[in-house]
C-alpha cells in the first residue's frame, strides 16, 4: 500500500508538472494565433472576459479545498457510503451555484460592455462574452468530479485527460482562426472542449466508482453544518482572491485601454504560468499532505511543513530570477516589440510573483488542515484595499500604480497573517517565519545579483541567444 501511494505521488508530480508545461505551451500558441489572426484588441478582450468570469465563478472554483478536506478521512477509512454522501451533496451544491453564476453573468453583460475600450462592435462583444461565460460555467459545473479524483491521490488522471483533449483542441482552434478569422467560432471550440473533458471524467467515475451514483442520501446535520461553514469561508476567501488577481486587467482596460490590458496580460500570463507550475507541484502532494494531517502528530506535520518550505524557497528564488531576466526577451520573440512594457513594470510583476511564491507552502498546508474560517475576512479586506488603491494609484500613475497597489495589499494583510495562523496551529514560535522570510529574501537577492552579473557579458538576439541566457539563469 505504501509503495502504491509513493508511486501515485511521483506520478502526480511528474505528470502534473508536465501537463502544466503543456498547458502553458498551448496557451502561448493560442495567444500568438489570436494576435496574428485577429489583433491586439481581441487579445485584451479575452483577458477582460477571463477576469469577469473569474469574478462571477469564484464560488465554483473556490470550494475545491472544502471538497478535498471532506474526503480525506473517508478515503483513508475506505468508507464508500460516506464518500457517496459527500460527493452527491457537493455535486448538488455545484449545480445550484452554477445557475446562480449564470444569472449574475447574464445580468453583468452591460458592465462588461462598458469595460471594453476597443474598436470592436457591441454586438460582437456581447455575443463572444456570453459564449465565453457559458464555456467557463460548463467546465466549472463539474469540478466536483475533478476534485474527487484528486482527493483519491489520482490527480495524474485528470492531468492526462486535460492534456490530451487540450492538445487536440488546439489544432482545431488554430485551423478555425486561420480559416475564418472569427473569434466567436474560436470560443465555440473552447466550449466544446470543456464539455468533452467533463464527459470523459464522468465516464471514468461511472466505471471506477459506480457506487457514487447509487441512491442519494443527505449528510448528518453536523456534517452539513461543517460543510456549509467551510464553503462560506472559502467563498469569502475566493472573493478576496479574485478581487486581487482578476481586477487589474479590467482596471487597466478602463483607465488606459483594452490593448494595454492585452500587453499587460501577456506578462501576467507568463507570471501566472510560472506560478501555476509551482502550484502544480503543491497540488500533486496536497492529498498526501491532507492524509498526513489526519493521521500524524503536530510535530511530524511541522517537520514535513518545514521540509516542503525549504524546497519551496529554492523553487521560488529560481523562478523569480528566471522570470526577471528572461521575460522581456521572451515577449519580444513571442509577441513582438510593440507589446513590451518597461523594465520597472517587469520588476514590479517579479516582486508580486515573489510574494505569491513565498506563501505557497503556507497556503497549501493551511487549506489541507481545514483552517478556512479565520482567513476569509482578511482576504476580502485585501481585495477591497487592492481595488481602492488600484483606482487611486492607477489614475495618477497608470499601470505602475496598479501594480504598486497589489504589492501594498499583499504585504498589509495575508502575507503575514496566514503564516501566523499556521505557526499557531503547529504550536511553534513565529520566529521560524522570520527565519524563513530572511532566508528567502537573502537567497533571492543573491541569485538576482549573481545571475545578473553572469549574463551581463552576453549580447545578441534571437532564440539561440534566449536559450543560452535561460541556461545560465
Amino acid at each position: 500500500m505504501q509503495g502504491r501511494t509513493q508511486r501515485e505521488i511521483k506520478l502526480n508530480i511528474i505528470i502534473g508538472v508536465s501537463n502544466q508545461i503543456l498547458i502553458l505551451l498551448i496557451n502561448l500558441v493560442s495567444k500568438n494565433v489570436i494576435l496574428n489572426s485577429l489583433n491586439l484588441d481581441y487579445l485584451g478582450l479575452q483577458t477582460v472576459f477571463g477576469n469577469f468570469c473569474d469574478l462571477f465563478s469564484f464560488a465554483l472554483s473556490g470550494i475545491g479545498f472544502a471538497v478535498l478536506f471532506s474526503l480525506y478521512r473517508p478515503f483513508e477509512d475506505h468508507d464508500q457510503q460516506r464518500i457517496r454522501i459527500i460527493y452527491r451533496y457537493y455535486d448538488r451544491l455545484y449545480r445550484i451555484i452554477s445557475f446562480i453564476v449564470l444569472g449574475v453573468g447574464l445580468i453583468s453583460t452591460v458592465i462588461v460592455l462598458f469595460s471594453v475600450n476597443a474598436d470592436i462592435s457591441n454586438t460582437e462583444i456581447i455575443l463572444t462574452y456570453l459564449t465565453y461565460l457559458i464555456s467557463i460555467i460548463a467546465y466549472n459545473r463539474y469540478l466536483m468530479q475533478h476534485y474527487f479524483v484528486i482527493a483519491n491521490q489520482k490527480r495524474y488522471i485528470i492531468c492526462l485527460i486535460n492534456g490530451l483533449v487540450d492538445t487536440a483542441a488546439l489544432a482545431v482552434e488554430i485551423a478555425v482562426l486561420q480559416l475564418t478569422r472569427n473569434y466567436e467560432l474560436f470560443l465555440l471550440c473552447l466550449l466544446f472542449k470543456n464539455i468533452v473533458i467533463n464527459g470523459i471524467v464522468l465516464l471514468y467515475l461511472r466505471k471506477i466508482h459506480p457506487y457514487l451514483f447509487e441512491k442519494e442520501e443527505v449528510p448528518e446535520p453536523k456534517d452539513k453544518k461543517s460543510i456549509l461553514g467551510n464553503i462560506k469561508d472559502l467563498i469569502l476567501y475566493r472573493i478576496g482572491t479574485v478581487m486581487l488577481n482578476s481586477t487589474d486587467s479590467i482596471i487597466v482596460s478602463l483607465l488606459i485601454s483594452t490593448a494595454m490590458s492585452g500587453c499587460y496580460a501577456n506578462y501576467l500570463f507568463i507570471s501566472n504560468g510560472v506560478l501555476s507550475l509551482v502550484e502544480s507541484f503543491y497540488a500533486s502532494i496536497v492529498a498526501k499532505i491532507g492524509r498526513l494531517i489526519t493521521t500524524h502528530s503536530k510535530q511530524d506535520q511541522f517537520q514535513d511543513f518545514w521540509n516542503v518550505s525549504m524546497v519551496g524557497l529554492w523553487i521560488n528564488g529560481f523562478t523569480v530570477t528566471c522570470f526577471f531576466f528572461l521575460v522581456q526577451d521572451f515577449i519580444l520573440l513571442w509577441m513582438g516589440s510593440e507589446t513590451q512594457l518597461t523594465s520597472v513594470i517587469v520588476g514590479l510583476i517579479a516582486l508580486n510573483l515573489y510574494l505569491a511564491g513565498m506563501r505557497q507552502t503556507t497556503g497549501t498546508y493551511r487549506q489541507s488542515a481545514g483552517i478556512f474560517h479565520k482567513v476569509g475576512e482578511i482576504v476580502v479586506l485585501r481585495g477591497i484595499l487592492n481595488l481602492v488603491l488600484s483606482f487611486l494609484l492607477g489614475w495618477f500613475w497608470g499601470l505602475f500604480g496598479i501594480l504598486i497597489a497589489t504589492t501594498i495589499s499583499n504585504l498589509a494583510t495575508l502575507y503575514w497573517y496566514e503564516p501566523y495562523l499556521m505557526f499557531r496551529y503547529f504550536g511553534k514560535s513565529f520566529r521560524y517565519e522570520f527565519l524563513y522570510q530572511g532566508l528567502g529574501l537573502l537567497s533571492t537577492v543573491f541569485c538576482l545579483l549573481f545571475t545578473g552579473l553572469a549574463i551581463s557579458f552576453l549580447s545578441g538576439s534571437g532564440w539561440l541567444f534566449f536559450l543560452l541566457k535561460a541556461f545560465i539563469c
